[in-house]
C-alpha cells in the first residue's frame, strides 16, 4: 500500500532513533555535569549502530559477518556467554582494534569489591582484546552500595 512506501527502511529509522537518544543523552550530560566538581566527560566515538550478540550461539560468525557490512560496534556480556567469540572475531576480521568499539556487561555486583574486581578482570581476559571500549553493569541489582562500588571499580 501507498503508507507502506512512505515508511522509512528499519536501520534508517533505527538509527534515528538512536541518534535522538544518544543526542538526548549528551544534552542531559551536559546541563546536569556542569559543576567544577563534575566536568563533562569526554566525547568518545560510539557507533550509533551496534551487534547485540545475546542468545547468540554463532557469536563469531555473526560478528564477522556484521564487520563485514560495515558495523563497527558489539554488544556482548558476561551474561551471553560468548565474549570469547566475539573477541575472536575482532581479532579476525582484519580491522584494527581502535575501528571497533566493544562494550560488555558485569552481572553479579553482589559479592563487594573482590568479587567485582574478579568480574572486570575476567570480562578483559575473556575477550582477550584489552580495554574494554564501555563497560556496564548489566541490571540495577545487589543495592546502592555494591552498585557504587561496582562505578568506582569500572572506573580504575
Amino acid at each position: 500500500s501507498s503508507a507502506q512506501a512512505r515508511l522509512p527502511h528499519p536501520i534508517l529509522l533505527w538509527q534515528h532513533i538512536m541518534s535522538l537518544t544518544i543526542d538526548s543523552v549528551a544534552s542531559f550530560s551536559s546541563h546536569n555535569n556542569n559543576s567544577a566538581d563534575h566536568p563533562p566527560p569526554p566525547p568518545v566515538g560510539i557507533p550509533r549502530l551496534a551487534l547485540g550478540v545475546y542468545q547468540s550461539t554463532h557469536a563469531k560468525k555473526s560478528s564477522l559477518a556484521a564487520f563485514k557490512a560495515g558495523y563497527r560496534h558489539v554488544d556482548t556480556a558476561e551474561l551471553y556467554r560468548n565474549e570469547a567469540e566475539v573477541g575472536q572475531a575482532v581479532k579476525e576480521s582484519g580491522l584494527s582494534r581502535d575501528q571497533i568499539f566493544v562494550t560488555s556487561k558485569i552481572w553479579d555486583i553482589k559479592g563487594g569489591a573482590d568479587a567485582i574486581r574478579r568480574c572486570i578482570d575476567e570480562r578483559v581476559a575473556t575477550l582477550d582484546l584489552g580495554p574494554i571500549d564501555l563497560l556496564l553493569i548489566h541490571a540495577p541489582i545487589g543495592g546502592a552500595h555494591n552498585r557504587a562500588t561496582a562505578w568506582k571499580m569500572m572506573e580504575e
